[in-house]
């Protein structure tokens, strides 16, 4: 039986192509659950807040994020603000990042 294959998703506005952290990598980055950035082209919003592929987002808005569904669904409670707060962890370390939300 083959593994099934990784989610890959954009989500909108972070217009970034992330997947669910997975248990191994998360033990191999430090952190339980998350969402994974694999990719923040430049010029989209997820660049321009500073997110870079690699980073975990682990809270949006104040709230955890264990998947790519739950950053989503936050972030489109949160439609009719200027910005999200983003908490990610970076190489181990926790950062705090706004992503602009029009």
């Amino acid at each position: 039986m083959s593994p099934a294959p990784a989610s890959r998703t954009t989500a909108s506005p972070v217009c970034a192509t992330m997947k669910t952290l997975s248990p191994d990598l998360g033990r191999a980055v430090g952190v339980d659950k998350g969402v994974l950035v694999l990719d923040a082209p430049p010029g989209s919003p997820a660049a321009d807040a500073g997110l870079k592929a690699g980073d975990v987002i682990v809270k949006a808005a104040g709230a955890a994020v264990a998947s790519v569904g739950e950053l989503r669904r936050t972030l489109e409670r949160h439609a009719g603000e200027s910005a999200v707060e983003l908490q990610i962890v970076r190489e181990r370390k926790t950062r705090t990042v706004k992503l602009a939300n029009d």
